[in-house]
């Protein structure tokens, strides 16, 4: 935490003036300088929050990593896909061959094609997936942010009743 612009001395000196005794007044001024010296400033939020921020890049950049992975893994089978697809022409070749070959070379584009649908299906799966986590990773995000608000919100009252307790000890 960093010194706010306490001048300990101007404030004992105006206590005294004010009628107070030296030392109480040296005193109050003390007190309050060491409470004043644990508050959090601008820029110790401001480091904080790049901290997070920093945190933050590092996730999106292991998902984007782990997208990226996803859609390699999805460009393979598309791969497959199309081999499947060059030996369904390959069945089709065959329908000269006879009628039951022709058959045989549908029963085979049908189960193709049930392999790119199951396919299809795991792609649309595996981004509900990661639509998920985005969703989670943000909701946890704002959630610490309010927590740290009100943390830093509670360490500043507390420091400040504090403050007061020992100057009304003092003047007591």
């Amino acid at each position: 935490m960093s010194e706010t612009g306490f001048d300990a001395l101007k404030v004992a000196n105006d206590l005294e003036a004010a009628g107070m005794e030296n030392g109480q007044a040296q005193a109050v001024a003390k007190a309050v300088q060491d409470a004043r010296a644990d508050l959090v400033t601008k820029a110790d939020l401001d480091a904080g929050l790049a901290t997070v921020r920093a945190e933050m890049d590092v996730r999106f950049a292991k998902l984007e990593g782990q997208m990226e992975a996803g859609f390699a893994q999805v460009d393979a089978q598309f791969a497959q896909v199309g081999a499947q697809f060059a030996q369904v022409g390959a069945g089709f070749g065959q329908v000269n061959a006879g009628f039951g070959q022709v058959k045989a070379g549908f029963a085979r584009v049908d189960a193709q094609f049930a392999q790119v649908d199951s396919q299809f299906a795991q792609v649309d799966a595996r981004f509900a997936n990661l639509e998920a986590l985005l969703a989670k990773q943000a909701e946890s995000f704002y959630k610490w942010m309010w927590v740290m608000g009100g943390s830093i919100i509670g360490i500043m009252l507390s420091t400040t009743i504090i403050a007061f307790r020992i100057a009304v000890h003092l003047f007591a």
